[in-house]
């Protein structure tokens, strides 16, 4: 388990937690990339869905359902970036977005709680590696 958090300063907090046991490797963008070893075969563990990433993000501040749909998408983007390959038959990878309370958000705060989200989510994987 990882659980990181990302200030915002006046616009909040982005906190996240993520369990990790995916089928992929956590890997950072400097490793050889594993995933060309799928186009070439590979043995299975098996046909069921045994592997998953999951994380939960808080935003502590008022937003709207598209920012939080947004931040989703963001976060996932968090798993592909470290996780290889990620998001596979085998993975039973979900994001739950939540906020302490409803509110309007402007373009760029939506911007910025997604960015935020994915990087907390990036932070928080690399935190239950090293855990």
């Amino acid at each position: 388990i990882g659980i990181s958090s990302f200030s915002l300063g006046a616009l909040g907090t982005v906190h996240a937690i993520t369990a990790v046991n995916a089928f992929g490797r956590v890997t950072d963008s400097m490793e050889r990339d594993p995933r060309q070893q799928l186009l070439t075969g590979f043995s299975s563990p098996d046909e069921t869905r045994t592997s998953t990433t999951l994380s939960v993000v808080l935003i502590d501040a008022p937003v709207d359902r598209r920012t939080l749909v947004r931040a989703a998408v963001a976060a996932h983007d968090g798993f592909a970036r470290l996780i290889r390959p990620c998001h596979t038959i085998f993975d039973g990878d979900v994001v739950f977005v939540a906020a302490l309370q409803s509110g309007d958000c402007s373009n760029q705060s939506t911007l910025a709680y997604s960015t935020a989200a994915e990087l907390a989510v990036e932070k928080s994987i690399r935190d239950a590696i090293i855990s």
